[in-house]
């Protein structure tokens, strides 16, 4: 299955790579330079293929956009352990 590439819709711009792995969400625009879903999106991605990615996923845009907040809020609670009340206060008001 190595190199094995597929598109979800022929009219899109984004190739899949089909895994064998569990829970690995591969793309690529090129076939070449390949991103992960999880750890490159949306901050590896440069502006043209971020708006690619969404246009052609948006299911997928707001499960990540709610991942990466839910991630964010899980780091932000373990500093303000360390710093105290002043923190929490910041935390609730940001989300």
């Amino acid at each position: 299955m190595k190199n094995s590439w597929y598109k979800n819709k022929k009219t899109d711009l984004i190739w899949w790579k089909k895994s064998d792995r569990i829970g690995v969400w591969e793309f690529s625009f090129d076939k070449v330079k390949v991103y992960n879903l999880f750890k490159d999106y949306p901050a590896c991605l440069n502006k043209e293929e971020k708006e690619i990615f969404d246009r052609e996923n948006p299911y997928r845009k707001d499960f990540l956009r709610i991942g990466n907040k839910f991630y964010c809020l899980r780091k932000l609670i373990f500093i303000s352990i360390k710093k105290g009340p002043l923190m929490v206060f910041f935390i609730y008001h940001i989300l």
